[in-house]
């Protein structure tokens, strides 16, 4: 690693000690320049956001001593030549912080595994890296960690080689991601979860979205007890035409007991209209917890300043500020998370604020944080930003901020905020 690379990306802010320290070791070094890139890139954001979630030295070291071994063999090369879905970017990263009432934020991490091979003949999909990781983490035995839900899932959802051959005209696609991890970073422990696009598995099959979603579902959910939750989230979905190929299902990797099932859905109307008929599912869902997030959602919207519109968003990729408008902005983007054991689905809304000023938007979150009570982490929300991207002036940016997510339940606000996921702002040389 030169001295000057390192000066480089220092230049774009301070780092901790103990990712300073771990950059120095002599031992044991990075086995190339792109992975050396992507520590200095991805990894000094990472150490900032730990600070910002008050993670102890300890805690630090552990998880960026994770990032460093596990995720940085998954990058592929630097810059980036795989465009992932899982940002408007391209980057197969995504950090987002989580904010909960009466506690430090949890650091997460959302990841798309990438080898040399993504995009070829030999992976045309890029399927292989998730499942390699996968492999790789379930050797470390992590408290919790159960793959039986994944392997369900690969084995129902995930393209095969064979079905691969039945895709015609493959590199009409510009979004070919098929699987992705997430990794919450929860003090000492790593949770795990799983994401597949259904899309390529619905295509070269033949078989329709919702049948290939609800067949998969059908053989789990009576063992996790949540068939109601299930399906009351299919009569919406199937009611208002919500089964589309922007579907994704996602579920964690712990024992079925533990887990929980997510389906997602996008669509192009971003208004409060539409975000009320998604949150209580058409008015299925009226009870005392709907009714209260729903009056914070109110709060949240009208704090925030979005337009109600349609957006004509056609999964244009954007990281520049001379995009058109259409590439700018981004569609509404919910789940439905259905947990074992719960007849009730809980609804998590995602506000699309990429393309909108930074300022404006960390703006909004601190009052809507502070209006939660004096106990309510992140009210200092717009220091937190900055000192993410001290290099930046966030009162003239505005893809920092991705997303804003919000669910409610019996313990209060759920709340996430997903960021532009590298000090590079934008990634140089990035192949769009």
């Amino acid at each position: 690693m030169t001295k000057s690379t390192v000066e480089e990306h220092e230049a774009r802010g301070a780092t901790s000690k103990v990712f300073q320290d771990l950059t120095n070791a002599p031992t044991p070094p990075l086995p190339d320049a792109a992975q050396e890139e992507w520590w200095l890139d991805a990894g000094s954001l990472l150490s900032r956001l730990l600070q910002v979630g008050q993670y102890t030295l300890k805690q630090q070291e552990e998880h960026l001593l994770f990032f460093r071994q596990h995720f940085l063999p998954y990058f592929g090369p630097y810059p980036p030549r795989w465009n992932s879905v899982l940002t408007r970017s391209g980057l197969p990263l995504e950090y987002s912080l989580n904010f909960q009432q009466s506690r430090d934020p949890v650091v997460r991490i959302s990841f798309e595994p990438v080898s040399h091979f993504a995009g070829t003949s030999a992976d045309p999909f890029n399927k292989r890296p998730s499942e390699e990781m996968v492999d790789r983490v379930a050797k470390m035995r992590l408290r919790n960690f159960d793959r039986t839900l994944f392997d369900h899932f690969a084995t129902e959802t995930f393209i095969t080689d064979n079905e691969v051959e039945r895709i015609p005209n493959l590199d009409s696609y510009p979004v070919k991601t098929h699987t992705a991890l997430a990794f919450d970073l929860n003090g000492d422990d790593i949770c795990v979860k799983g994401y597949v696009h259904v899309r390529w598995k619905s295509m070269s099959s033949k078989t329709p979205i919702r049948d290939l979603i609800q067949t998969t579902f059908a053989k789990v959910k009576v063992k996790m007890n949540c068939a109601a939750a299930v399906d009351l989230v299919d009569a919406y979905m199937a009611e208002t035409s919500s089964y589309n190929q922007y579907n994704f299902l996602a579920w964690d990797l712990t024992p079925l007991h533990q887990s929980r099932l997510k389906l997602y859905g996008a669509h192009n109307e971003v208004s409060l209209c539409k975000i009320e008929e998604v949150w209580t599912l058409g008015g299925r869902l009226t009870d005392q917890i709907a009714t209260e997030g729903l009056g914070l959602i109110y709060r949240l919207w009208e704090l925030l300043g979005l337009d109600s519109t349609t957006r004509q968003y056609g999964n244009g990729y954007d990281d520049y500020m001379n995009q058109g408008v259409d590439d700018r902005l981004s569609p509404l983007i919910w789940n439905y998370e259905m947990r074992a054991g719960s007849t009730r689905p809980s609804p998590k809304i995602y506000f699309p604020v990429h393309g909108e000023n930074d300022l404006k938007v960390a703006t909004a979150v601190s009052h809507f944080l502070a209006s939660l009570g004096p106990k309510s982490e992140g009210a200092n929300y717009v220091k937190c930003l900055a000192s993410l991207y001290p290099h930046l002036d966030i009162s003239m940016t505005s893809r920092l901020q991705a997303w804003i997510s919000y669910s409610y339940t019996e313990k209060g606000v759920y709340m996430s905020v997903y960021y532009h996921s590298t000090s590079s702002y934008p990634l140089p040389s990035c192949a769009h």
